[in-house]
């Protein structure tokens, strides 16, 4: 008579009974050697992991809502959200937030981060809205994920690309577009080192922040106009009616323009 066997994992135990020509298969009382048990183990610690992360998000999302109702500094919105987001959320240490002025179709950027060090914003150059990463989010408003591999010799070339800090090649990127009621202010834009690095989850994460920044951004940039002295400007001159648009009637004394006297 043949023995019988039993094919079966190596990584289970098993016992094999020779009676009645049967064979039986007696697995351990550890549950955890079962691979079905293990695969929920697994799924367990990624909810987990995901569960902490959902937690940072909301923190983040809290500290950047209470900071963006209380302040109307520009330079406190940008590091709250170089520190939240940027390098709290997606781990990068590269924030760059582009500005758009819709009168004369330019980009210029107002707040850049580079190695978790502030670059000067006046270092960087006002460029026409054209071919990029950061003109089609305006022209598009959509969100966009960004392989810098492809592209990067390209805005190279085309002087779309603005060198700073070291000889690194960023690998990826991610835009989003800064919307304030129906106008794009800007581009909220973070790069990381490695290449892949984002994900559509960050893009939509990144997006509900931006809007959050725009409103602040606006808000700020309106209380810095409210101090400034009024703009003197000619009637005839058309740089000055683009500064100094028609007072809409519930515009305030120091937002008025005036007529400029000529000194004798």
């Amino acid at each position: 008579m043949m023995n019988p066997s039993v094919d079966i994992a190596p990584e289970f135990d098993m016992a094999v009974s020779h009676d009645d020509d049967r064979s039986f298969v007696y697995m351990p009382d550890s549950p955890c050697t079962y691979p079905a048990h293990q695969g929920i183990e697994d799924r367990m610690r990624q909810l987990e992991a995901r569960l902490e992360q959902c937690t940072r998000q909301l923190a983040a999302l809290n500290e950047i809502g209470r900071t963006l109702a209380t302040t109307l500094d520009l330079r406190e919105i940008y590091w709250v959200l170089f520190r939240e987001i940027a390098q709290g959320l997606l781990g990068t240490p590269h924030l760059a937030v582009a500005l758009f002025d819709q009168h004369t179709e330019t980009i210029h950027y107002g707040f850049a981060i580079v190695d978790g060090e502030e670059i000067d914003p006046t270092r960087l150059p006002r460029i026409p809205l054209g071919r990029g990463p950061v003109s089609d989010t305006i022209r598009t408003r959509q969100a966009r994920i960004v392989d810098l591999r492809e592209i990067g010799q390209q805005l190279t070339a085309g002087g779309r690309a603005i060198p700073v800090g070291d000889e690194r090649h960023l690998l990826s990127a991610l835009y989003v577009p800064m919307i304030s009621g129906d106008t794009v202010i800007g581009v909220m834009n973070v790069q990381h080192d490695e290449a892949d690095a984002f994900r559509g989850v960050d893009m939509t994460l990144l997006s509900a922040f931006a809007s959050q920044a725009a409103i602040a951004i606006e808000n700020a940039r309106l209380f810095d106009a409210e101090r400034q002295p009024p703009v003197a400007c000619g009637p005839t001159s058309p740089r000055a009616r683009r500064r100094c648009p028609t007072r809409s009637p519930g515009a305030t004394r120091s937002t008025r323009c005036r007529s400029a006297t000529p000194s004798i």
